[in-house]
């Protein structure tokens, strides 16, 4: 994901421009990055960065830590002075003998490099595939364990499936 991010902001300031879109707003997702492009007059496109699943995704390289892969990251966004909002799965990294601890660490780093902070549920279910009481139980944990990193303004549907049907919703 280094590697990963590091071109896709990079490319993406250095290519976006208005005459380059196709539409008069166009959105870009790669892997876990979502890139959202506004067209704007100006030659300079305003990019709005959502990382999903954080603290962290996949596996992780031998002797690698989420902190670590955290921190490369973070120096990246802040090379590139680029604001991002990162989408925290809450329940990932929590265990009994630790507690949130490892979680916390990761999301700190992301508050102490200004970056904010969204609800997305604490264990990442569809609101397809579990009861809608499971689910609004997810999220208002998810909210919880977030407040004391600040208020989270964002909330992102996992998978982005807001519902099939009409009652779901």
């Amino acid at each position: 994901i280094d590697r990963t991010s590091n071109a896709i902001v990079e490319s993406t300031m250095k290519t976006a421009s208005p005459a380059a879109a196709p539409f008069p707003s166009a959105c870009l997702v790669i892997g876990f990055v979502s890139l959202s492009l506004a067209c704007a007059a100006s030659p300079r496109i305003p990019v709005a960065i959502t990382i999903d699943v954080v603290p962290w995704v996949g596996p992780l390289a031998q002797g690698d830590s989420p902190v670590a892969a955290t921190t490369r990251l973070l120096e990246k966004l802040r090379a590139h002075r680029a604001p991002a909002t990162a989408f925290v799965v809450c329940d990932r990294f929590v265990d009994k003998a630790e507690g949130s601890a490892r979680r916390d660490e990761v999301l700190r780093l992301w508050r102490r490099a200004g970056h904010s902070l969204g609800n997305h549920s604490a264990r990442h279910k569809s609101l397809d595939e579990v009861a809608p009481a499971e689910w609004l139980d997810d999220v208002r944990r998810c909210d919880e364990a977030l407040r004391p990193f600040a208020a989270s303004r964002h909330f992102r549907f996992p998978y982005l499936r807001q519902g099939k049907t009409p009652e779901r919703r």
